[in-house]
């Protein structure tokens, strides 16, 4: 029996992946050119012609080859285009699994006695290292959030609010080429309305600036949202609002507002909800906290930032309040100013009743608890960074950065046992970190860059935890006198500097 069951789910998972196998068709092969020569970034879009469907593109390597995975049964729009080459456009309908496609480009030979623009709208463009999404190509206008927007981009997924180009992560993400909330993911594709971005560019091998183009640190890969032009001096967003009533009552609020012109910006979200929704996950606070730097790694403070980006669903009652607000000034061609707050509090209450039965070899005993846990977490996030570009050999910035932590944990478990009684846990602490980064970049001549950095952090944090009980408890482990109360108390501080000097040059 055992044996047929095995047989049974090897044919199921066989079937599956066949069938999952048939319904996929990949199709490759080189574009080249009336020579035969191999072709470089020529531009294929694979549009479906049925609708709920997903375009597909990819571009060509250095060897002309080109892949694309389209769904088996459907008839596709193929386009091929490539600068300075006649476009090929044709309607495709594949069924083999694997097909060899392969395209022959001839080039343009026109004579004119005047220059004529003619501009063709693309959907896709490439130049150097940048990829241009022109967003009118991919939606129809019923799209809320960023979010929605990037999920109907071909080569573009988001996962975990994690977006990805290609298979690999965006690091950096951007509104008009200036950084929001220091590149922070989820906060811009779950607030940035879809009806004002024009297009998305994504950007790989990201520098802040030129001087930093050709060194080694931080390949960052950037994603730019291009705002419409009627919204690049203008303020927009929205602002949602629920209430729900019945046994599950809820109430939320989540505004989220932006001001965008050429030389500065401003953006403020905001949450308060009773369903203990986060609106930072922590991933976003790990590249939040402890600023920006080239040259130096951040600190890890991994168990402040748990307190701040808390979601636990399971609670009785819960409060949540969140508010960002980030800004940019360009004071002037030499000197930009940037920055960002970020306040977060979750208070959790929790409540649970529970029976439970101790065995033992002579006899059994039975205790019905009833356990109550109240939890009062709130962090605070600010950041400076002062950004100044004297001349083109030269780039200093300076990054401030302050996180502070308050928590406050109550805990009581009322037993009805014959050996154990009441017991009671309070504990309350607070965090301070403080961060400083001072760095230059001086190009000594076409072949060196000298990068200096001074980095000073300073951690200070105390704790006080209070365990109380009307029945002994530890006493294996502490020297307890029989009484009618017991309490122990703990108290904890921890206090470090730390100072760093890094000269590097590169070349």
């Amino acid at each position: 029996m055992i044996f047929k069951n095995f047989l049974v789910c090897c044919f199921t998972a066989f079937t599956s992946i066949t069938f999952a196998q048939n319904n996929t068709v990949t199709v490759s092969g080189t574009v080249t050119d009336s020579l035969q020569q191999p072709l470089t970034s020529v531009t294929l879009i694979a549009k479906p012609k049925q609708e709920n469907f997903k375009t597909t593109y990819t571009i060509s390597d250095s060897n002309g080859y080109y892949k694309l995975q389209l769904n088996n049964g459907l008839v596709y729009e193929l386009n091929i285009s490539y600068l300075g080459h006649n476009s090929i456009k044709n309607e495709v309908y594949f069924t083999e699994n694997t097909i060899d496609y392969n395209f022959k480009l001839t080039s343009k030979n026109e004579s004119l006695d005047e220059v004529v623009i003619n501009y063709k709208y693309k959907p896709i463009e490439k130049n150097k290292n940048t990829i241009t999404y022109n967003l009118k190509a991919f939606t129809n206008g019923n799209e809320f959030k960023m979010k929605e927007v990037l999920e109907k981009l071909p080569g573009v997924k988001v996962e975990d609010n994690v977006i990805k180009v290609q298979g690999k992560t965006v690091t950096k993400l951007m509104i008009e080429g200036k950084p929001f909330f220091d590149g922070s993911t989820k906060l811009a594709i779950e607030n940035i309305p879809a009806d004002v971005m024009d297009k998305i560019e994504i950007i790989s091998d990201y520098k802040e600036s030129e001087l930093l183009r050709n060194l080694a640190d931080n390949e960052d890969l950037a994603l730019n949202v291009v705002l419409k032009e009627y919204k690049k001096d203008f303020y927009f967003g929205d602002i949602e609002a629920a209430v729900g009533f019945g046994l599950d009552e809820f109430y939320s609020l989540h505004p989220a507002i932006f001001k965008y012109s050429p030389k500065s910006n401003i953006s403020f979200i905001g949450d308060i909800n009773n369903y203990n929704k986060s609106s930072l996950n922590f991933g976003d606070l790990s590249k939040l906290v402890g600023g920006s730097s080239n040259l130096f790694k951040k600190n890890d403070l991994t168990n402040n930032l748990l307190n701040a980006a808390s979601s636990n669903q399971e609670r009785f009652e819960s409060f949540t309040r969140f508010s960002a607000l980030n800004f940019q000034h360009e004071v002037n061609k030499k000197l930009c100013i940037s920055g960002y707050g970020i306040y977060s509090n979750n208070d959790i209450i929790n409540k649970s009743l529970s029976a439970r039965e101790y065995l033992s070899d002579n006899a059994s005993v039975f205790e019905t608890r009833n356990d109550f846990r109240d939890a009062n977490d709130s962090s605070g996030i600010l950041n400076l960074k002062l950004d100044y570009n004297p001349n083109v050999s030269q780039k200093w910035m300076y990054n401030i950065n302050y996180l502070r932590n308050t928590n406050n944990f109550q805990q009581e478990s009322l037993s009805s046992s014959e050996t154990t009684g009441e017991f009671f846990t309070k504990a309350n602490g607070m965090g301070d970190n403080f961060s400083q980064n001072l760095e230059g970049y001086l190009k000594i001549d076409d072949r060196h860059t000298m990068g200096v950095g001074l980095h000073h952090s300073s951690t200070n944090s105390n704790s006080t935890e209070n365990w109380s009980s009307d029945t002994a408890f530890l006493q294996d482990f502490l020297p307890l006198m029989t009484a009618t109360n017991y309490l122990i108390q703990q108290n904890g501080a921890v206090r470090s500097e730390k100072f760093n000097v890094l000269i590097k040059d590169y070349w």
